[in-house]
């Protein structure tokens, strides 16, 4: 008897990420996927809401390209909620989209910081691209232009916590906490998270405990530190930041003070949520940016700054 053969199964649709390395490659071949994320935050402008947030990073000869897009109750993309440096607003046609106001903008203070595009794909649905090293102004609108339409459609009521909110959101700024309480103040703009601090070294008055172990989860995101992290600042990791300094022309004396703090700001950026994304040579780190009670950070292990040592 024959054996009846039944319709071909729908493919697949294309993943955000798979979505974002087929529009990558077309701008620059070379490009690898280097690693992604899919994550839920807490929204800014409403904090009983979440925030969806799925991210892709190419890596290839010096180049760092960070994909992110962002659902939910996040603000629309009008330049007063970025802070950062030499602010373009650029018309971009987008295929199946329209035209959408692309801004453009450097992170850079301290260094050479981040090149970003950011833009608003429809109400409740952001997009950005953060890239780190000799990525040209032209490629980045070339990558905007290449990820296809995005027909996402937020719920309801992020759509109305968007309407109802400011123009403008502000960010609330407590005073700046003392080392000795053991955390790193994460609210405010995530541009200033490292650099109103205190200083790091050896020797220093705070040279053990957490926010040593976040110092050095950045050197080893950018290939200045490996093993394991031991939350105190010794030989290897005042070595590893004077390699750090002496790659962005900063002076190498092994103390993460303002200046490098500063610089290390420049690579700290996000969408809208809580979640802040340093962007890393060799790879990124994630932190969370809490706000009930203190302001504080925490990274890959979950346990929170306040008095509770994290190794």
């Amino acid at each position: 008897m024959a054996l009846g053969v039944g319709a071909p199964a729908e493919a697949a649709e294309p993943t955000f990420a798979e979505k974002a390395e087929k529009a990558a490659k077309a701008v620059d071949p070379s490009l690898r996927q280097s690693e992604k994320d899919s994550r839920r935050s807490r929204s800014v402008l409403d904090p009983d809401q979440e925030l969806k947030e799925e991210s892709v990073t190419f890596r290839a000869n010096g180049k760092v390209v960070a994909v992110t897009r962002a659902v939910g109750a996040v603000a629309p993309v009008n330049g007063e909620t970025v802070v950062g440096r030499s602010k373009q607003r650029k018309a971009v046609k987008r295929a199946r989209v329209g035209t959408r106001k692309v801004l453009i903008y450097t992170t850079g203070e301290s260094g050479p910081g981040l090149t970003v595009a950011t833009w608003s794909e429809r109400t409740g649905v952001n997009y950005q691209i953060a890239s780190r090293g000799p990525l040209s102004r032209s490629e980045l609108i070339a990558l905007v232009k290449a990820l296809p339409a995005d027909d996402t459609r937020p719920s309801r009521k992020a759509r109305r916590a968007i309407k109802a909110a400011p123009r403008a959101v502000p960010r609330s700024e407590p005073a700046r906490r003392s080392t000795s309480n053991l955390f790193v103040d994460g609210a405010g703009t995530p541009t200033d998270d490292f650099g109103n601090e205190a200083n790091l070294c050896s020797g220093c008055s705070y040279s053990t405990g957490n926010y040593v172990w976040l110092w050095q989860r950045i050197l080893m995101a950018d290939a200045y530190l490996q093993g394991s992290l031991d939350c105190s600042f010794g030989s290897l990791t005042a070595a590893g930041t004077k390699n750090w300094q002496k790659s962005l022309g900063l002076t190498a004396d092994g103390i993460v003070g303002a200046g490098t703090r500063n610089a290390a700001d420049d690579f700290l950026i996000d969408i809208g949520g809580t979640t802040v994304r340093y962007v890393g040579v060799s790879q990124n780190i994630l932190f969370d940016r809490l706000t009930s009670g203190y302001a504080y950070y925490y990274g890959s292990k979950k346990v929170t700054y306040n008095t509770t040592t994290l190794c």
